[in-house]
């Protein structure tokens, strides 16, 4: 049978007023049970104490039919029966009994309130008697009397309590049944109430389940009322949550959005459920791939290994490259979700950071080159002078001389390694400020000129005479000196070399030109780099340390400018440096 809530509530009240009656008559009629045995124990501990006193007050006597005497004269006026007791066991005298009857007795000394009072306590027991045919209370004493030793036995019926009893359990009975039917009419009407406030509350709840936001009153102050208020506190509670959780995945996909790194989400079939804009960029996803297979959205092995990996062992990470015009090393590590059994993957592309580190390794590997070759060759002239070279003057100043010259490209290659640092590290100060560009490269161009004009080379310069640059003059000059050293270096004899410089939008452009045999097409992308050489030999030859354009662009970067080069034909190169304008002073 289907009850309903109004029904249950009825029938689980029912049940429980009654067990609680049953439960709670029993109880009383134990405690009241109790209580009149208790008090039957206190009436014959008080009469045993009597009937002790007695014994040992009366005059000596001999004979059972004596001592008989004194039981029936102690008993006499009540129902109460008293019974003395040899040391032995040995029943003397009983109220309810002739001299006949007590010597056809059993022994009593192993009756269990005896062995109580024997054992010094106050022996009490309960139990059917054959001889009164009735359930008795029975409670034992000892007594001394000279040499004579005993027990003082007394007991009652206890058919009284019985009966006190049963009248009781009548009346519970009574009054529980008209306690039963009064609580099931108000438990029926209880019930009636209860599950009408019941079954709005329910219907205001799938109402909230629903979306509706709308309050509940509820006319009560007692747990119905209270839980009113509650499913009210919890729509108002609920329609605050959501207003947060909208704010949070606002945030949160702004700031998906906003990630260098890509980012992407996928349930446990391998569905994605997510990806940010950097992610999408990154695998050549065109349009939103939510709901489709990983495998579809992105034919990448190593993703599809990944992920595999990532179940199995919660975490996991590869490295992989991405496109083949301009490929890309893409560092990918994946998430479980346990809860869920998706996954979250995190793309993020390491392919500049692989080219520093390309970079760096080639820059300590070139740069223990440049210092062990100048190195060696000192140490060897040196040797080679230690060892009797010294004697033959002539031989010895060549020798001199080529670690002198090893020297001076020691003392150039460390000076430029700590510009370089200096600039990198941000630990050399600029002072930049209006520049006249005219002014310095006639300087840099007059210094340079002695060299040029050894090799028959010439030298010129066109730069506007207001043409100025935001700029540190050091730095500036320093760039300048940097690029007509290397025109002059590697411009062959009788060559031409032009410094110029032009206004280009908001920055000044100053280039320098020369006619040499410039550079090929496979060394322009790198010429800029530390110790990067199109002629590895003819550069260091020459005395160039490798350096001297790195330092040309680390500068021009510092001042918030660039650098290139370009092709000149029929052949030559020409280096430009653009920096920002600036009002000429």
């Amino acid at each position: 049978m289907n009850l309903g809530a109004r029904g249950r509530l009825f029938w689980a009240s029912a049940a429980i007023i009654l067990a609680a009656l049953l439960f709670g008559g029993i109880l009383i009629e134990i405690e009241i049970r109790d209580w009149y045995q208790s008090h039957a124990e206190d009436e014959l501990a008080a009469l045993a104490a009597a009937a002790r006193a007695a014994v040992e007050r009366a005059d000596p006597f001999d004979g059972i039919e004596a001592i008989d005497a004194l039981a029936d004269r102690m008993a006499a006026g009540s129902d109460v029966r008293f019974t003395i007791v040899s040391e032995t066991g040995q029943v003397q005298g009983d109220s309810t009994l002739g001299p006949a009857e007590i010597a056809a007795l059993d022994n009593h000394l192993h009756r269990p309130e005896i062995e109580a009072a024997a054992a010094g306590e106050r022996g009490v027991a309960r139990r059917y008697s054959a001889t009164r045919s009735t359930e008795m209370l029975y409670l034992a004493v000892p007594f001394e009397r000279g040499p004579v030793r005993g027990f003082v036995r007394v007991s009652r019926p206890l058919d009284r309590v019985d009966r006190v009893v049963n009248r009781l359990r009548l009346y519970l009975v009574a009054g529980g049944l008209a306690a039963l039917v009064t609580a099931l009419a108000l438990s029926a009407f209880a019930s009636h109430l209860l599950s009408r406030t019941l079954r709005r509350l329910v219907a205001r709840a799938r109402e909230l389940a629903a979306g509706e936001r709308r309050s509940i009153t509820v006319e009560t102050r007692d747990e119905f009322g209270g839980l009113a208020d509650s499913l009210n506190r919890l729509s108002a509670e609920i329609e605050r949550n959501l207003r947060e959780l909208a704010s949070e995945r606002d945030r949160l996909a702004a700031l998906l959005e906003s990630m260098e790194d890509g980012v992407l989400a996928i349930d446990r079939d391998s569905n994605v459920t997510l990806i940010n804009t950097a992610a999408a960029a990154m695998l050549g996803v065109a349009q939103n791939p939510a709901g489709r297979l990983l495998l579809e959205v992105a034919r990448v092995p190593a993703l599809s290994t990944l992920v595999e990996q990532g179940r199995r062992e919660g975490q996991a990470g590869v490295e992989f490259e991405l496109g083949s015009l301009r490929p890309r090393r893409i560092l990918a590590r994946a998430s479980s979700l346990r809860t869920s059994g998706g996954m979250v993957l995190l793309l993020h592309d390491v392919t500049e950071l692989r080219r520093l580190e390309t970079v760096r390794r080639d820059f300590v590997a070139n740069a223990s080159h440049e210092l062990r070759t100048p190195v060696s060759v000192v140490l060897a002239n040196a040797e080679t002078l230690l060892d009797g070279a010294l004697e033959d003057v002539g031989q010895a100043r060549s020798f001199v001389e080529a670690i002198r010259h090893n020297a001076v490209r020691l003392s150039r290659l460390i000076a430029d390694l700590l510009d370089l640092s200096r600039i990198e590290s941000g630990a050399l100060n600029l002072d930049r400020r209006a520049v006249r560009c005219q002014p310095a490269g006639q300087r840099i161009v007059e210094l340079l000129r002695a060299a040029a004009q050894m090799k028959n080379q010439t030298l010129s310069f066109d730069i506007p005479p207001d043409l100025a640059v935001s700029a540190d003059e050091r730095a500036l000059e320093q760039i300048l000196q940097n690029l007509l050293d290397n025109a002059v270096k590697y411009t062959p004899d009788g060559g031409h070399i032009r410094l110029t410089a032009r206004s280009d939008e908001d920055f000044a452009r100053l280039e320098v030109e020369d006619d040499g045999p410039g550079v090929a097409a496979e060394h322009r992308d790198r010429i800029f780099e530390r110790f990067y050489r199109v002629d590895p030999g003819r550069s260091r030859a020459l005395g160039g340390t490798g350096l001297g354009l790195a330092i040309v662009k680390r500068l021009a970067e510092a001042m918030g400018g660039s650098v290139g080069m370009e092709p000149v034909e029929p052949h030559g190169a020409r280096f430009w440096v653009r920096l920002p304008r600036a009002e000429a002073a």
